[in-house]
């Protein structure tokens, strides 16, 4: 190992390492006090710099849709799942995206299942049986519904039982017929 030598050519220009640390480091602290724009600014400098890395196209995704950027949200979800195709964090939040939206609806369902087929979380559940209750297909929507209250932890609770509200009246207005 002596004679080992480590040209500049083999490392590259150190401050594109330094660029990428300081915009990660931006954009962290941009995300947790919601200076969206930030942001965005600083995790598109990480993605042109690294555009492997995943974390960045989800902190893009969020912001984007923190700012009612939808196209540039979903934009993000799909570089992701470009990526890595079973990517179930992808998969979900992709498929709420357009539920949000009511759009795509049966795309959105067809990722809620292979992100609940990939990982059963509550979330997933949730997202998955809202879904379903989109469709009209209420029965699906209620087993789902019911299985991600019972998983979900108390931050997410209230969306759960929101849409299991929703489903619930659905299904009560279609007994009333």
């Amino acid at each position: 190992f002596s004679n080992w030598d480590i040209g500049f050519d083999q490392i590259g220009d150190l401050t594109t390492l330094k660029t990428l640390e300081y915009n990660l480091n931006v954009g962290n602290a941009a995300y947790e006090v919601g200076q969206w724009g930030d942001v965005l600014e600083a995790y598109n400098k990480v993605v042109q710099i690294d555009p492997y890395y995943i974390p960045g196209y989800f902190f893009l995704a969020y912001a984007y849709g923190m700012t009612d950027n939808y196209l540039g949200s979903v934009e993000n979800y799909q570089q992701a799942l470009m990526l890595v195709p079973d990517h179930h964090l992808a998969l979900n939040n992709l498929a709420f995206t357009y539920m949000e939206r009511g759009v795509h609806l049966n795309e959105a369902v067809r990722l809620a299942e292979r992100a609940v087929a990939l990982e059963r979380r509550g979330t997933y559940l949730d997202t998955l049986g809202y879904g379903y209750y989109l469709l009209g297909q209420y029965d699906k929507a209620l087993t789902y519904l019911e299985e991600a209250l019972a998983e979900v932890d108390e931050e997410h609770r209230a969306e759960v039982e929101h849409h299991l509200q929703l489903v619930r009246q659905a299904l009560e207005e279609g007994n009333e017929d």
